[in-house]
């Protein structure tokens, strides 16, 4: 699978990253000030678009001539963290914001800081790279710092083990597909610092490097108590929320 890439630190690429930064930060002080309503107005927002460019992107890729079975399909890790984010946004789910927080940011980060494009740079494919892993990043700092949202003790280790048989799944798919989805079954034609194995090794040094951020994003919550609602007022508790899980 190759990539068109943005070259690093190129204007274009300072553009694009300040953008995204911006809205980041700007949506995340947005949601501190604002009341309730305002909150849930922007988690409804990011959620609807998430979830609506989950099925617009295959119509368009279909329309434009460039949707292939073996790559086009939403199970790309970047993709499947926006269903999560989404959901997340939505519903408040203890196991999905658990697992957007921990495996979900750090490889949409990655995306936004080197950028590459598996169906081009032009029209809306662009764009959309940009909001999509904005977004993947954006959703699990939003629900913890607006809607106090935390995970529990152990998630740092156990979501990402849960998320498995996701990867499983896709592993089998792209067997069938003879696909590369997750780059599970060939390594990505990128100069990267961490694909400078060949397969499967730096999927170790993937997971050995997801694990490590999943620590680091657990001891920000080191001290705190690990219930999303606890420590809410009553008139903030999401009644839509399943309750927590001991």
């Amino acid at each position: 699978m190759y990539f068109d890439v943005m070259a690093l630190f190129s204007p274009l690429w300072w553009r694009c990253f300040l953008v995204s930064l911006l809205g980041v930060v700007g949506l995340l002080i947005a949601g501190f000030f604002l009341p309730r309503k305002g909150k849930q107005a922007i988690a409804k927002g990011v959620a609807a678009y998430m979830l609506f460019d989950l099925a617009f992107r295959q119509y368009y890729l279909y329309h434009v001539g460039l949707w292939n079975i073996a790559y086009s399909l939403p199970f790309d890790f970047c993709s499947i963290m926006q269903l999560f984010s989404g959901i997340t946004l939505l519903k408040r789910w203890r196991w999905f914001y658990e697992v957007s927080l921990f495996i979900g940011v750090v490889g949409p980060l990655q995306a936004i800081l080197t950028p590459a494009f598996v169906h081009g740079m032009e029209g809306y494919s662009f764009y959309a790279y940009f909001l999509i892993h904005t977004g993947d990043v954006f959703s699990p700092i939003f629900l913890s710092i607006c809607f106090g949202m935390k995970p529990r003790p152990q998630a740092w280790w156990k979501a990402p083990v849960s998320f498995l048989p996701i990867v499983g799944f896709v592993g089998v798919f792209n067997y069938f597909v003879h696909g590369n989805y997750m780059f599970l079954a060939d390594r990505p034609q990128l100069q990267h610092p961490a694909i400078v194995f060949n397969w499967p090794y730096y999927l170790v040094v993937w997971s050995i490097l997801f694990f490590a951020a999943s620590f680091a994003i657990s001891c920000l919550f080191r001290g705190e108590k690990a219930s999303d609602l606890a420590k809410l007022s009553e008139n903030e508790i999401d009644v839509d929320s399943p309750p927590p899980v001991a």
